[in-house]
């Protein structure tokens, strides 16, 4: 009867352990996220901050005060959470190939009082239904960001990366 009891417990704990809570339907008050992206992660967005980061190649980098509108948070958040990432995402955490030049993505996320962090980079030709998803997510954010008069303010990036 003892082994009964600490079997239906440890199944308990297993199961109530794979279940995180689902992002909520509507987005939090307390949403915000901070991506960095593109090769060596060097573009992003912070909306803890309201700053985008331009990658000027040659040149470093270059940041704008850039503050994404309510309708474009709500966005991103659907998005998030359609994906799931405060549960378990399939993710590439290991490269099996080298690529150049190096792509690395980063997040963390926080809503509903909950904090997300994860990272995938190069996927040498193999990409889990998630990092497809995401990687969809970070060109639609590049697209908000890249349309504000701040970032378009920014000088031009010099050179190209081999």
């Amino acid at each position: 009867m003892k082994r009964l009891r600490i079997t239906g417990l440890a199944i308990l704990v297993l199961v109530l352990a794979g279940c995180a809570d689902p992002m909520p339907e509507e987005m939090p008050a307390d949403f915000d996220f901070r991506l960095s992206y593109g090769v060596h992660g060097n573009k992003g967005m912070d909306t803890f901050r309201d700053v985008a980061v331009k990658d000027l190649v040659e040149d470093g980098s270059a940041e704008a005060n850039v503050v994404l509108s309510e309708e474009e948070m709500e966005t991103v958040y659907r998005q998030l959470a359609e994906i799931n990432v405060i549960g378990d995402l399939d993710l590439v955490e290991k490269p099996r190939c080298q690529a150049s030049p190096s792509t690395l993505s980063t997040w963390q996320i926080v809503a509903n009082g909950e904090t997300a962090e994860f990272a995938y980079g190069n996927d040498c030709g193999f990409e889990p239904r998630d990092v497809r998803k995401l990687r969809a997510l970070e060109l639609e954010i590049h697209d908000m960001v890249t349309s504000k008069e701040a970032y378009q303010a920014l000088p031009e990036a010099r050179g190209a990366y081999e």
